[in-house]
């Protein structure tokens, strides 16, 4: 048992200094990403199969294609009255558009049912998380006037309810709204088409505040095409057939993200969570998402509105929970898409697989490890799948993972400290069922350590768990005790 404890620790020290604190990714000192090397060689030494020291590649997660996402606008809306016309899209819908604040940047919002139900985007409300990993936001609704002029009104709180990254969809309840609120139609059929006239209202935070933006629907299709174009850059440094399963795999990822419209709609950064409304029927049809400017050297030469067809929204809400929502990140997807898998203490099995990148729509850095200490995840395996099945299918069995994630302070600016902080995120599989069961937290705001449990997807505080450095005790098996240090 001795024996088992020092080759646990020797295995778990360079892990600990590679995965943490050195790079996510080992890259080829030129700025290309090191190709890599499913091999394998038998080991006559050890019995077992020997796999490459490493394989290195791209995984195609949720953050390819978090750069479709538009970015919130800085915290600084004007909320002064508009001059703009009437017009009967913006009769119809301006006083069902809400202003969605967080601490550190603004959007907009639309109230989809009069008892408070707001959709929004993800991105608008993600630095809204709770320490519990709940969000809530700050919403302000907009009074009419009668020559069209608008001013802010209720100032009220919200949860979110239920959170979609992938399509860039949040569904909030106002807490408390104390009365019926102004609500916009969802249009019941897939209408928009190319060419028809449409409105997208927001709050910019520029100009006189809500407003409205008269433009055309162009198209209609999935991200594919911009996401390649973002995962182009980096492709061109692998081998071409791995390049091409790249391809197929950033295309699903893609596809993952939902149909969108493209309209010529001038949105801003601020009028992302708005609604897009159909000129004749007045009823919404899309989201305002994310706008994609092309340029040439310093020139600009003209911008596109990207907007979440009414179609994903409606399978949202139909989906979505009613109760507050706690948002534990899914570890396979929290930390970018480039990967390492390594057979770390050379024994011939894999023992650990490291992510890092960019994570959310922020683009803060994230890294992490998972850990198969029984080594059982491709035992005697002569060949590893590709990296990207591996992720896929989840066919890693970890019985820890560690990751360092940024994050925006939740209390706005730290003393002197303007940038992100990291916390610390310790999940474990104690039974070694091959599901994480437990979850613990380095909070790097509130200096300390949160536990949570983790069942059927969804984790519960566990103040039991509060303050724990050492969770080896946690592990029922007296083998997996030892092989955690």
């Amino acid at each position: 048992m001795a024996a088992m404890h020092r080759r646990a620790r020797a295995l778990f020290v360079p892990l600990m200094l590679v995965g943490l604190l050195g790079t996510s990714c080992t890259k080829d000192g030129k700025g290309g990403s090191t190709p890599p090397d499913s091999g394998a060689k038998a080991d006559t030494k050890s019995g077992g199969v020997h796999h490459e020291d490493h394989v290195h590649g791209e995984l195609a997660n949720s953050s390819v294609v978090s750069d479709m996402h538009a970015q919130p606008a800085p915290n600084t809306a004007g909320l002064l009255k508009s001059t703009h016309a009437k017009t009967n899209s913006y009769d119809d819908s301006a006083s069902a558009t809400v202003l969605v604040t967080t601490r550190w940047g603004h959007g907009s919002g639309v109230i989809v049912d009069p008892k408070g139900l707001v959709l929004t985007n993800y991105h608008v409300v993600e630095s809204g998380e709770t320490e519990d990993f709940g969000i809530e936001v700050g919403i302000t609704t907009a009074k009419i006037n009668k020559d069209g002029s608008a001013d802010p009104d209720l100032k009220l709180r919200a949860r979110a309810l239920e959170i979609d990254p992938k399509r860039d969809l949040a569904l909030l309840q106002i807490i408390d709204p104390g009365k019926a609120l102004p609500a916009a139609p969802l249009a019941a059929a897939d209408r928009p088409r190319a060419g028809h006239e449409v409105s997208a209202i927001g709050n910019a935070g520029v100009g006189f505040g809500w407003a409205v933006k008269h433009c055309h629907i162009n198209a209609i299709g999935t991200m594919e095409s911009a996401a390649m174009s973002i995962f182009q850059a980096e492709a061109d440094a692998l081998p071409p057939e791995l390049r091409e399963k790249m391809a197929v795999a950033v295309r699903k990822a893609a596809l993952e993200a939902g149909t969108q419209i493209q309209t010529d709609c001038s949105v801003l950064p601020g009028d992302s969570g708005g609604p897009l409304i159909d000129e004749q029927t007045h009823e919404l049809v899309g989201l305002n998402a994310a706008i994609r400017t092309s340029t040439s050297g310093s020139k600009s030469l003209g911008s596109v509105s990207f907007h979440v067809h009414i179609k994903e929204i409606r399978d949202f809400l139909d989906k979505a929970s009613r109760k507050t929502g706690h948002f534990v990140p899914d570890p396979w997807e929290l930390a970018g898409h480039q990967a390492d898998i390594h057979d770390t203490n050379k024994d011939g099995e894999v023992d650990s697989l490291r992510v890092g990148g960019s994570c959310g729509s922020q683009h803060m850095m994230c890294h992490g490890i998972f850990v198969d200490m029984d080594q059982d995840s491709f035992r005697e395996v002569s060949k590893l799948p590709p990296l990207q099945e591996i992720y896929e299918k989840r066919s890693f069995d970890p019985e820890w993972a560690m990751f360092a994630r940024a994050r925006y302070p939740r209390g706005g600016q730290v003393g002197d400290h303007l940038g992100p902080l990291t916390d610390m995120l310790l999940y474990f599989d104690t039974d070694n069922d091959g599901a994480f069961d437990g979850l613990l937290v380095r909070d790097s705001e509130a200096k300390e350590i949160r536990g949570y449990r983790i069942a059927d997807g969804v984790a519960k505080r566990d103040k039991g768990l509060d303050g724990v450095e050492d969770p080896r005790h946690l592990f029922k098996a007296a083998e997996d005790r030892e092989r955690v240090v």
